[in-house]
């Protein structure tokens, strides 16, 4: 980075890509707590809903924003700036906006020649956010701002600077008394209340700390506390109650421990009596004339008869036929379907239909041959006008012309009969 100079200055890539990691990217324009639609890298001017834009265009856009943030800068800061203050700056003013800038204490102390206390006064200027992340921000720009202008600086290293240490609460202690009972006197001393001894402020301190010097441990220096420990109130001793004397319990007479009662006699067992089945009684069901008597089978039970029945004259007699009766008088005759298939019968040449291109492919033929001989006779005698070879080209033409189309003709006739 150069050193301090007064020429003209514009954002870096570093403080781009700082301004980027705390605005966000945002595909899609979305509503802000205050109503205004907002898309890509914190865009409001021309952000609308259903707005979509990809992450070149919104660094595009980005870019744009910084146009004025960058005009306020090198018009109103008239002090001396090196590359990181001004990014610092330039990520400042866009977080709170180019007109709260104009008129923060920031660029009033940075204009008085005062840099420390206006890198410190870039933490008093928190976010619309959560105090953690709205601390983060204004850490890094600090660290930025207060960075070496001779050596790089890392995007890790800003997002790691500490934050200003939270303000110092001291819980008021409270000692509780000790109270020594005494039954031979009533009156007992209370010991005085301890007050806790009150931290000292913290001095401040003209070093700054820088993310790329040394490592720092324990609070920010350079940040005083931001609020001082309240005085502890002292409060009163109680006042002491003296104990009631504690009386003395009477003695419990002891119980006599009863007999134990006599153990109850067995019951004598009773002898068991044997069932006896009642006596059959009437049956409800009418008696039966004569009993059910069962017969052994004998041998005639089981011979078959070979005699058969003789076939009487009449029923060998050849049937009556049927009665033929019409059921409906307009009956329709039945009408026999023929389902053979008959043979078609050979196709006849037809000299009509098919002798007029036979003529026609024979005369196509004499052409091509008269045009051979033309062609001949031409090559033999020689002629000066060149009849024989135009007669010879004329012939042959008509000679084609009829051969093809006979041929053709033909050619579908005899296929349509196939």
């Amino acid at each position: 980075m150069s050193e301090t100079t007064r020429s003209r200055l514009k954002v870096s890539r570093e403080g781009v890509v700082l301004i980027k990691s705390f605005e966000g990217f945002r595909p899609r324009a979305v509503r802000d707590e205050d109503g205004r639609w907002v898309i890509g890298y914190g865009h409001t001017a021309s952000a609308r809903e259903g707005l979509t834009v990809g992450e070149q265009d919104a660094e595009l856009l980005l870019q744009y924003d910084l146009m004025p943030v960058v005009k306020a800068l090198n018009e109103q800061v008239s002090a001396p700036l090196n590359q990181h203050q001004f990014d610092a700056l330039a990520s400042f003013a866009v977080s709170v906006g180019v007109d709260r800038f104009l008129t923060s204490d920031v660029l009033q102390r940075l204009n008085a020649g005062q840099a420390g206390e206006a890198a410190d006064a870039l933490v008093g200027w928190p976010e619309t956010v959560t105090p953690e992340v709205s601390l983060r921000r204004r850490a890094a720009e600090r660290a930025l701002f207060v960075a070496d202008p001779a050596g790089p600086v890392h995007l890790a290293d800003l997002l790691a600077a500490p934050l200003p240490p939270p303000p110092v609460q001291t819980a008021p202690v409270v000692e509780t008394p000790i109270i020594r009972p005494d039954f031979g006197h009533a009156e007992t001393v209370a010991e005085p209340a301890v007050e806790a001894p009150a931290p000292p402020p913290a001095a401040l301190q003209l070093q700054r700390y820088s993310p790329y010097a040394a490592a720092i441990i324990g609070p920010l220096p350079g940040f005083a506390p931001l609020a001082q420990s309240a005085p502890v109130p002292v409060q009163e001793a109680p006042e002491v109650v003296e104990p009631e004397p504690v009386a003395i319990p009477e003695p419990v007479p002891v119980e006599t421990v009863a007999a134990p009662e006599p153990a109850p006699e067995p019951v004598a067992a009773r002898p068991v009596a044997p069932l006896v089945p009642p006596a059959p009684g009437p049956s409800p069901f009418p008696p039966m004339d004569e009993p059910l008597v069962l017969t052994p089978a004998v041998e005639a039970d089981f011979v078959e008869s070979e005699v058969r029945p003789v076939w009487p004259a009449e029923d060998r007699a050849d049937p009556a036929a049927p009665e033929e009766t019409v059921l409906f008088e307009d009956e329709p005759t039945l009408s026999v379907l023929r389902h053979e298939v008959e043979p078609k019968q050979p196709r006849r040449f037809d000299w009509a239909d098919t002798g007029a291109f036979l003529i026609m492919g024979v005369v196509g033929l004499g052409a091509c041959g008269a045009s051979a001989a033309s062609f001949r006779k031409a090559m033999l005698e020689e002629s000066f006008n060149g009849d024989f070879i135009l007669i010879g080209w004329v012939l042959a033409l008509i000679g084609v012309i009829c051969v093809g189309v006979s041929s053709w003709n033909l050619y579908v006739r005899a296929g349509k009969s196939s």
